[in-house]
């Protein structure tokens, strides 16, 4: 790689279970391309045992920061973006997993082709650790993702792009991502897709990828 950028990871948290959000976080501590940082924002949480456990990480590339009380996602997300130090900012949820070679593939698609955004495919994973539901994603079209956010997972996009256009907003919570890819897309064309599965997201009561209905708004 001749380009090694920072690339920074916003994992917004709220009353995580903390087996699922240690393994979420122990994803990122093994990936093979060593210049990331993990911004973590706490919404809020009541649960102890979660705020417990990120108090107790002890890593200088990982930062957590606190809210007195539950703003969403929109709103932690944006405090999360505000902590970020590297040009480029990827997209975690806190209870999902990326595998050891996705910021690898991230920076040689920054190397090869040097897009603005980036994804990838994904698949999910159950409570058993089975992967299943494969989603191969094509090559950008806006026409489709005006129709559905077919993007979601693994999103990598240039920080000052993502400010440019005011970030995550609020009052969109539950679709502040694919509001976010539909403003990124209105001002460049240079999306690049990664025909690799570098996201499993976790099928777990509460989460969409369970059930679509979980998630009324």
């Amino acid at each position: 790689l001749i380009s090694k950028p920072l690339i920074s990871i916003i994992m917004p948290t709220y009353n995580t279970d903390v087996s699922t959000l240690k393994e979420a976080i122990d994803s990122v501590r093994a990936q093979w391309y060593e210049h990331w940082e993990l911004c973590i924002v706490d919404d809020g949480s009541s649960s102890e045992k979660t705020k417990e456990f990120l108090t107790s990480i002890k890593n200088s590339k990982i930062h957590v920061n606190f809210l007195q009380q539950n703003n969403h996602i929109s709103f932690a997300s944006n405090t999360a973006l505000s902590m970020c130090s590297g040009d480029y900012v990827a997209l975690m949820d806190h209870d999902d997993l990326i595998t050891p070679d996705a910021l690898y593939e991230i920076a040689i698609a920054i190397n090869s082709h040097a897009p603005d955004f980036m994804y990838s495919d994904e698949d999910k994973i159950d409570s058993r650790g089975i992967y299943f539901a494969p989603h191969f994603k094509p090559s950008f079209s806006r026409y489709q993702l005006l129709s559905q956010n077919f993007i979601s997972h693994f999103s990598v996009i240039k920080k000052k792009i993502i400010e440019s256009v005011g970030g995550f907003a609020i009052g969109l919570e539950g679709a502040q991502d694919h509001d976010l890819f539909l403003k990124v897309s209105e001002i460049t064309d240079n999306i690049f897709h990664i025909p690799k599965v570098l996201y499993h997201w976790r099928a777990s009561t509460g989460s969409t990828a369970h059930n679509f209905d979980e998630k009324s708004y």
